[in-house]
């Protein structure tokens, strides 16, 4: 075999080696970056909220506590007024979409052209297809309210769903 051409297996396998290991990419989180915080049964939920010049940004993490495997997860976030008007609403597709027990999960919502006010509100609201490696899988959908502004989470918590298919 000539040189060229171990050369070019020898490329091509690293350039195999580190594909594989960027797709397996799990992000280093650092808490003290995310001020709230909220515990529910399923998943642990930080985050942090900041002004930009498009709107206003909630964007941080959750992480899968309860199911062996998590998958079609969707978070939308609203933002209600005093009145629980809906001001504000964004979704994310928390990343990586498939997840198992302690993985966590990015995610990044955008409100445009709005800030909270005093006595605004954020509801969170997931769904996601679960699996607790006993059954073929279920949906849910599960949510909680926290102060826009300060992150405390506000009780009572919402109506938690869920149903098997």
């Amino acid at each position: 075999m000539s040189y060229l051409a171990k050369l070019l297996v020898v490329l091509f396998s690293l350039y195999t080696l580190t594909g594989c290991s960027i797709h397996s990419y799990a992000p280093t989180i650092t808490l003290e970056e995310y001020p709230f915080r909220h515990n529910e049964f399923d998943y642990h939920y930080a985050w942090k909220t900041g002004a930009t010049n498009k709107g206003f940004v909630v964007e941080g993490f959750l992480k899968n506590v309860r199911y062996a495997y998590i998958s079609e997860m969707l978070l939308t976030v609203k933002l209600l007024d005093k009145a629980g008007k809906v001001r504000a609403e964004a979704s994310d597709f928390p990343m990586p979409q498939q997840s198992q027990t302690g993985d966590p999960c990015n995610f990044k919502v955008l409100f445009k052209t709005v800030q909270p006010a005093d006595g605004d509100v954020l509801l969170f609201d997931i769904r996601y297809t679960g699996d607790d490696g006993q059954d073929s899988g279920f949906t849910w959908r599960s949510s909680f309210k926290a102060d826009a502004r300060t992150g405390t989470v506000i009780a009572p918590y919402t109506e938690k769903r869920g149903s098997r298919f």
